[in-house]
């Protein structure tokens, strides 16, 4: 709370307490207790207010394996802004991480990544255990499909089929028209995208994103 302002269960209760008089009563029941440790709270909220050294707390923080699996992930989709030759490996231990969510977060943080790297790094995921992962992995790889090597074809292939299956399951609602045609788009079946996103604006007309994806797609053409 002193460091960062997060809340605290003792303010809860005791609100006319300062945070200085919770610090004394935990350490002085708990004097060796995990307090006395560093909260990967700290480098969460460097990492989001771009602190010095928060590159660097937040690739030992995805780490840490005795860290909350939900910090790890959050940690590790934040190296978007903080990727460099420093950062990289963390990410690259991170999409072979055991916990599902961190390798679903270095997807996220695999999109600033230039096109050769990011095939490279998330083509494996193709292949996951976990269908979340493999869906994620084909939309990540979408506009980069044909640099795809032609053994990794069919796991591609399989996970855009996963991910189209997913979509439709909420296909009474147009954000899913927008998924897809995204995802057509970047598949370079432009007409496929343009009935994705004509189909969710008469369903979702209110839906601005879809008339800005049709918009830009028109544009290109």
């Amino acid at each position: 709370t002193r460091q960062i302002g997060s809340p605290n269960a003792c303010a809860d209760c005791h609100a006319n307490r300062p945070t200085a008089w919770a610090e004394h009563a935990v350490a002085t029941w708990y004097p060796t207790g995990r307090w006395t440790q560093p909260h990967y709270g700290q480098a969460l909220d460097a990492g989001r207010r771009g602190l010095p050294g928060a590159a660097m707390a937040l690739a030992n923080l995805v780490d840490a394996a005795a860290v909350p699996g939900i910090a790890r992930a959050t940690a590790t989709a934040m190296l978007t802004d903080y990727l460099s030759p420093a950062t990289l490996p963390a990410l690259e231990r991170a999409v072979n991480d055991p916990d599902g969510m961190v390798r679903s977060a270095a997807l996220d943080a695999s999109a600033s990544l230039p096109p050769a790297e990011r095939v490279r790094l998330v083509r494996p995921l193709l292949r996951d255990s976990l269908r979340v992962v493999r869906i994620e992995a084909a939309s990540a790889l979408a506009a980069e499909a044909r640099q795809l090597a032609a053994a990794d074809r069919p796991a591609f292939d399989s996970a855009v089929a996963e991910y189209r299956a997913a979509q439709a399951t909420n296909a009474d609602r147009p954000e899913s028209y927008s998924n897809l045609g995204a995802l057509d788009a970047q598949l370079g079946q432009r007409a496929a995208a343009r009935a994705e996103y004509e189909a969710g604006i008469k369903l979702g007309p209110w839906f601005t994103a879809l008339w800005i994806n049709l918009a830009d797609l028109l544009r290109e053409d």
